[in-house]
């Protein structure tokens, strides 16, 4: 039998900040994944186009909107070349942008700037400069090792030898920032996940860089 939490609504941290500083409008959500943003932002009201590559995480956003009884519209389509032909008042964009290579970064940025209405929002995370670092408990052996500490009983080793690991860009300490600089940034945090472990050897830290614009 399927867990019933499978189903649950559990956005982004930063989407529910968010939402202490717009209450309502359209929404564009690119690379949505399995549409727990899109989810969330509905039932709060907002009317949201939920947009993603992957039909299976479309499908995904499309069950959990019916189980939940909510209307999101959706699109199968690459962000990088998705046309858009009406304005939002909310943009976001979440855990994505670390995939796409740095031409690409910035014209998803540029589009999401272009689409905003006056007075609407951009919303960011995505992975910093020495993310996805391996901990591991059977370390590969690496001259790079950074520190020795305990978790769940295992001494671990924390190293940086695959700090790029799977990742076609990385954004640089403030350089997210950067890109709005003419808009009035609300939110600005560069933060470290809590571990995570992705198999039975290896743990994780992420290094997130996120921010919440709005537009003069």
């Amino acid at each position: 039998m399927e867990d019933s939490s499978y189903w649950e609504i559990e956005p982004n941290e930063i989407v529910i900040r968010t939402c202490e500083h717009i209450k309502s409008g359209n929404a564009l959500d690119l690379g949505c994944g399995e549409g727990r943003d899109a989810a969330f932002l509905t039932k709060k009201g907002f009317d949201v186009l939920a947009v993603d590559s992957s039909a299976r995480g479309i499908h995904k956003a499309e069950q959990l909107a019916k189980i939940h009884k909510l209307k999101i519209k959706t699109r199968i389509e690459d962000i990088i070349d998705l046309s858009l032909n009406k304005n939002f008042d909310l943009i976001l964009c979440n855990n994505v942008l670390h995939f796409l290579d740095f031409k690409n970064v910035k014209k998803v940025i540029e589009k999401m700037k272009k689409h905003t209405k006056i007075g609407g929002l951009n919303v960011i995370s995505a992975f910093i400069e020495n993310s996805g670092r391996y901990m591991t408990i059977c370390p590969e052996f690496s001259n790079k090792t950074i520190s020795i500490f305990s978790h769940a009983g295992h001494e671990i080793v924390y190293n940086e030898m695959n700090d790029k690991k799977g990742f076609a860009f990385l954004f640089k300490e403030n350089q997210l920032k950067e890109f709005y600089r003419e808009w009035d940034i609300i939110h600005y945090k560069e933060l470290t996940t809590g571990i995570e472990q992705h198999d039975f050897t290896k743990l994780r830290r992420h290094g997130i860089s996120e921010i919440i614009a709005r537009i003069k």
